[in-house]
Protein backbone atom coordinates (compact mmCIF):
# COMPACT_ATOMS: atom_id res chain seq x y z
CA UNK A 1 0.00 0.00 0.00
CA UNK A 2 2.84 2.41 0.81
CA UNK A 3 4.51 1.82 -2.55
CA UNK A 4 1.28 2.65 -4.38
CA UNK A 5 0.82 5.82 -2.34
CA UNK A 6 4.43 6.86 -2.99
CA UNK A 7 3.95 6.29 -6.72
CA UNK A 8 0.80 8.42 -6.66
CA UNK A 9 2.60 11.24 -4.84
CA UNK A 10 5.49 11.14 -7.34
CA UNK A 11 3.04 11.23 -10.22
CA UNK A 12 1.15 14.17 -8.71
CA UNK A 13 4.46 16.00 -8.18
CA UNK A 14 5.39 15.38 -11.82
CA UNK A 15 2.05 16.78 -12.98
CA UNK A 16 2.58 19.79 -10.74
CA UNK A 17 6.06 20.44 -12.08
CA UNK A 18 4.90 20.04 -15.67
CA UNK A 19 2.02 22.50 -15.21
CA UNK A 20 4.28 25.01 -13.43
CA UNK A 21 6.74 24.80 -16.32
CA UNK A 22 3.86 25.22 -18.79
CA UNK A 23 2.61 28.28 -16.89
CA UNK A 24 6.09 29.78 -16.92
CA UNK A 25 6.25 29.32 -20.69
CA UNK A 26 2.75 30.75 -21.13
CA UNK A 27 3.75 33.90 -19.24
CA UNK A 28 7.05 34.34 -21.08
CA UNK A 29 6.10 33.43 -24.65
CA UNK A 30 2.38 34.22 -24.85
CA UNK A 31 2.18 37.06 -22.31
CA UNK A 32 -0.82 35.29 -20.73
CA UNK A 33 -1.31 33.88 -17.27
CA UNK A 34 -3.79 31.95 -15.18
CA UNK A 35 -4.31 32.40 -11.46
CA UNK A 36 -2.83 29.91 -8.96
CA UNK A 37 -6.18 28.35 -8.05
CA UNK A 38 -6.88 27.61 -11.73
CA UNK A 39 -3.40 26.11 -12.07
CA UNK A 40 -4.05 23.85 -9.10
CA UNK A 41 -7.39 22.81 -10.60
CA UNK A 42 -5.65 21.91 -13.88
CA UNK A 43 -3.22 19.69 -11.99
CA UNK A 44 -6.03 17.96 -10.10
CA UNK A 45 -8.13 17.50 -13.24
CA UNK A 46 -5.25 16.07 -15.28
CA UNK A 47 -4.29 13.69 -12.51
CA UNK A 48 -7.92 12.57 -12.23
CA UNK A 49 -8.00 11.85 -15.96
CA UNK A 50 -4.84 9.77 -15.63
CA UNK A 51 -6.38 7.71 -12.83
CA UNK A 52 -9.54 7.18 -14.92
CA UNK A 53 -7.49 6.10 -17.93
CA UNK A 54 -5.58 3.58 -15.82
CA UNK A 55 -8.88 1.98 -14.81
CA UNK A 56 -9.95 1.32 -18.42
Amino acid sequence: MGDVRNAELRCMAAYGAWHLWNERNRRIFQQKEINPSMLLQLIIDDYGLLKEAKEL
